[in-house]
């Protein structure tokens, strides 16, 4: 159902957004509304359902009707998450579409797979070394309209102050956290408190003292500032865990479908949380709902396919 209802949202906001003349100003601002509050959750919540509507265009049990309907529905959720314009929505994309591939790549050369793997950890670190160079130069205000420029920003870290007010937020997540470290300040007390632990070298062009923009932009350490130590470990485990549980059930199923689905699983869990290392959304329903299903799923499934390999060793025996 609630795929289902967010594909007539999409269809309906990819309307209203032909109407502006896809005027990126006009659409980032307001045409998401009222049933999203901006840009970024609407495009966290529909990228859960490309993969998964993708994946089901490939199950050949389906008929070849449903599986074109499928594909349609598939491709009109990617269409949705690009003109929504949430750079972390197209990186968890990107992150599930590469991490599926390495999945798939074991299975034919472990080697292969493993050669790439390493090379992209060197891109990462990379990358990372990148950041830690450019943090404390000047920081200049950009004019970023097209989506092109957009998606080309997400590696901006010089320039950009979007991504440089994330690492303010960052900045100030941590040193709240290690001012209370084992309880944290509190569920939802972010946004009230981090004011005082923002840092005068990152402070941006966007950065405020209201505490009524944005919040920590990232999962794990919202839930460190917020719950202490113990909190974003959980956070963190959680991630660890399921992706840990997706990829084991991909593995050691022994029908098509049912890798199929772990796949599917993998898939989303991976978009979110990939997502979730530049924004935070589980505390906002029309994300938290989609995740907690795909996770229940998996447990459910966990579950069960353990139950029935445990039925046939002992039937065997």
């Amino acid at each position: 159902v609630t795929s289902l209802s967010i594909i007539f949202v999409s269809l309906y906001l990819i309307v209203r957004m032909g109407m502006t003349g896809f005027d990126l100003e006009h659409i980032v601002n307001r045409v998401y509304q009222p049933f999203y509050k901006d840009h970024t959750i609407y495009g966290a919540s529909i990228a859960f359902f490309v993969v998964t509507y993708l994946g089901l265009a490939l199950d050949k049990k389906q008929t070849k009707s449903l599986r074109l309907l499928f594909a349609i529905t598939g491709l009109l959720a990617f269409i949705a998450v690009i003109l929504s314009l949430t750079r972390g929505a197209w990186l968890g994309l990107l992150a599930s579409l590469f991490f599926i591939g390495l999945v798939k790549l074991w299975e034919i050369n472990k080697k292969l797979t493993f050669a790439i793997l390493i090379g992209f950890l060197f891109v990462v670190g990379f990358q990372i070394n990148n950041v830690i160079l450019h943090l404390q130069h000047k920081i200049q205000k950009t004019n970023r309209e097209g989506i092109m420029d957009r998606f080309v920003s997400m590696a901006d870290v010089e320039k950009d102050p979007s991504n440089l007010e994330r690492f303010n937020r960052w900045a100030a997540a941590l040193r709240m956290t290690l001012d209370k470290p084992l309880f944290g300040f509190g569920p939802g007390t972010y946004e009230r408190n981090y004011a005082p632990y923002q840092m005068s070298r990152f402070i941006t062009i966007i950065s405020t003292n209201r505490g009524d923009v944005g919040s920590a932009h990232n999962e794990i350490l919202l839930a460190a500032s917020e719950t202490g130590i113990p909190g974003g470990l959980i956070v963190l485990t959680l991630f660890i865990v399921s992706v840990i549980k997706a990829t084991k059930g991909y593995f050691s199923a022994d029908d098509k479908q049912l890798k199929l689905l772990y796949l599917i699983i993998l898939g989303n869990i991976i978009t979110y949380y990939t997502h979730a290392i530049v924004n935070n959304f589980m505390d906002q329903d029309k994300v938290a709902i989609p995740l907690f299903t795909i996770l229940g799923l998996l447990v459910a499934l966990d579950l069960y396919y353990n139950k029935k390999q445990n039925t046939d060793a002992l039937q065997r025996t």
